[in-house]
């Protein structure tokens, strides 16, 4: 399968969720972490 192309505004838009709604605990990362241009950090699979 495929992987989906994605645009800037997706990246925009999940953090903004994620922002807004927190991370569900069976996503939260122990190794990885994405972190974004104001320095908040993020589970790699949102």
């Amino acid at each position: 399968m495929a992987i989906p192309k994605l645009k800037e505004q997706d990246i925009i838009d999940a953090l903004k969720f994620t922002n807004e709604n927190g991370v569900p605990e069976h996503n939260m990362s122990v190794k990885y972490v994405f972190v974004s241009e104001d320095g908040k950090k993020y589970p790699p699979s949102m």
